[in-house]
């Protein structure tokens, strides 16, 4: 049976042992101890007075990351007896805070991702939908030139009816939107145009709201196609306004730093093995 040997743990109790026991210590190492420790205590400092000045979330997670990473070499560089055992115990440290960080971005990646899918289906729809608007517009642009044209002389109402309908005719209308314009259509150009011709007339020439009826059919065709239009969804599924804003607040500010703590205790194991601290 393999004996387990217990980690010393004879570390120095006052000031002055502390600094007697880094006097042993190489003279990189004692520089490494004297300006983290100094570091550690000045940064806070500056973080302070970055956030009250504003300069910057980049600059105060530059800041977090020196002070973290300051204070573990402070830390692991002031221990007298410092053991293998416990510069591996490292490794359980920087990867729990490097897969609390990847959660914390993931839980909000989640939500992003349906936002970021529902934008891209709507992009699409919206190319699609041009060539339905394209139709929509020529035709009400034939109608315009005839009916502000020879019909004008007997009646404005059929040619001021079109040109308003045409000033609504805009991209991304809503299948309602696009109804209520054919509504309008028929009250402000059809049965104004209708009323210019006696019973006889209709009766013998039908054809004559052929092309009222092509306008008609452009409308119908649009709005069929916007009835398939995805819904946008402006949150993420299932969550609402307050657990947004959590999850926002950990994917984007607090998980940077949960990482930042975890690349500095990466760093400081390096060192640790580079310089050969543990015995």
């Amino acid at each position: 049976m393999t004996e387990i040997v217990p980690e010393p743990t004879n570390r120095p109790k006052t000031f002055r042992e502390f600094i007697d026991a880094v006097q042993r210590f190489p003279r990189g190492r004692r520089i490494i101890v004297y300006v983290s420790t100094l570091g550690f205590f000045v940064l806070p400092v500056a973080l302070f007075f970055a956030y009250r000045a504003e300069v910057g979330f980049v600059t105060e997670l530059a800041l977090a990351f020196l002070w973290f990473l300051l204070a573990s070499h402070a830390h692991y560089a002031s221990e007298p007896n410092l053991s293998q055992r416990k510069v591996r115990r490292i490794d359980y440290w920087y990867l729990g805070a490097a897969t609390i960080g990847l959660f914390l971005f993931a839980v909000g990646y989640t939500g992003q991702r349906d936002l970021t899918l529902s934008r891209m289906s709507v992009k699409v729809h919206q190319e699609g939908e041009a060539p339905f608007r394209s139709d929509v517009e020529k035709s009400a642009a034939y109608l315009s030139e005839f009916l502000c044209g020879s019909i004008a002389k007997f009646s404005a109402q059929p040619c001021e009816g079109i040109k308003r309908i045409a000033a609504e005719i805009r991209p991304n209308l809503s299948a309602e939107q696009i109804d209520a314009l054919e509504g309008r259509f028929r009250n402000e150009v059809t049965l104004p145009y209708g009323g210019l011709f006696t019973l006889e007339k209709l009766r013998e020439k039908p054809s004559i709201f052929s092309s009222l009826s092509v306008f008609e059919i452009r409308l119908e065709s649009w709005r069929d196609y916007m009835k398939g239009a995805p819904k946008f969804e402006a949150t993420a599924k299932g969550l609402n306004e307050e657990a947004e804003i959590m999850l926002g607040l950990g994917q984007w500010v607090v998980w940077p730093f949960v990482l930042a703590y975890a690349l500095a205790l990466r760093i400081t194991k390096v060192t640790i093995d580079v310089f050969e601290w543990a015995r």
